[in-house]
């Protein structure tokens, strides 16, 4: 499954969770923090495709620190592969 992220989309973390949520179709428990995206991802069969397009918004919006764990955590599945574009 492919999902793009558009980096101009969201303002603030719980913008981009929220976004998140949309994008993949979380359900209504999801927890919007890290580990939980990371769980929520890393517990289903699903492969993805995911492009962060327009990504150094993003680091500017969220902060760069933010946006490098949630790469870290897509990085960290291995049913994730995943395409930045600054």
């Amino acid at each position: 499954m492919e999902i793009t992220i558009d980096g101009t989309a969201f303002s603030d973390v719980s913008s981009f969770y929220q976004y998140l949520s949309l994008l993949f179709g979380f359900p209504e428990w999801f927890w919007w923090n890290l580990d939980a995206l990371y769980d929520i991802l890393s517990d289903t069969n699903i492969s993805y495709k995911i492009i962060w397009e327009n990504a150094a918004i993003s680091k500017k919006n969220l902060s760069y620190e933010f946006v490098e764990r949630v790469l870290s955590v897509f990085h960290d599945l291995d049913n994730i592969e995943l395409i930045v574009l600054e």
